[in-house]
């Protein structure tokens, strides 16, 4: 009679444990879920991981311009600007007055020119200056 209780708990428990672990997957790869992990694998500078996440979301919710932001921040920070511009199109196609797509569109152009900025002896090199410059022109273009 033990035996048959012990047996049927330990059945419980592994069951439980399954559904639990279903459950537990399901609800972690929401949409919103998706995309938040996404912003997070960003500020933790784990930008290949955050473009995992968000091509995922994006996969589940075409239509949705929120993907498609996070995914220009990410290529923002991995410095593939050009990229960011062209998935920022797309965002923009979907929800064209976000004005978080215009700022993550301006930081396209203000972030390779504070990278220009913080070389050494940028300061002194007017070829870079200029073109610091006219990034941060462009940048200051997108938010007009």
């Amino acid at each position: 009679m033990k035996r048959r209780i012990i047996v049927i708990l330990i059945i419980a428990v592994v069951i439980s444990g399954l559904v639990g672990g279903i459950w537990l997957y399901i609800s972690r790869n929401t949409g919103p879920k998706l995309l938040r992990r996404a912003e997070i694998a960003i500020k933790a500078k784990k930008y290949d991981k955050a473009i995992g996440l968000v091509e995922n979301y994006i996969e589940k919710y075409p239509d949705d311009w929120q993907g498609y932001n996070v995914k220009a921040m990410a290529f923002n920070y991995l410095g593939r600007y050009s990229e960011a511009r062209d998935i920022l199109k797309k965002a923009g196609q979907l929800n064209p007055e976000e004005i978080s797509v215009f700022i993550t569109h301006a930081e396209s152009y203000s972030l390779p020119a504070f990278r220009l900025l913080g070389r050494e002896n940028a300061i002194s090199q007017p070829e870079v200056l200029s073109e610091a410059i006219e990034l941060l022109r462009k940048a200051n273009g997108v938010l007009d």
